[in-house]
């Protein structure tokens, strides 16, 4: 077999997967962050709203819930500087 003429399709060489933070949590299902953030994301998320998941979460108007000042929060440079 000549593999020079070989050329493979472009999705099969860039295998990209975007796992939400419930996959996340069922897969380590021992860790206390990765809950959190999944039942923050089930909570709040819409993707036809502006912003990631984080950035939405972050936005949370809900004080009351129990797991306000445990949220995740958006990983941003303006705030490390």
């Amino acid at each position: 077999m000549n593999f020079g003429t070989v050329t493979p399709d472009l999705n099969e060489q860039i295998a990209v997967k975007t796992i939400t933070p419930i996959q996340k949590a069922k897969l380590n299902p021992k860790s206390l962050r990765l809950a959190i953030n999944a039942q923050c994301y089930d909570c709040i998320y819409d993707k036809s709203e502006q912003g990631t998941w984080r950035q939405q979460v972050e936005a949370c108007p809900s004080a009351n819930c129990p797991l306000y000042c445990h949220r995740p929060k958006s990983n941003s440079l303006s705030e490390a500087a």
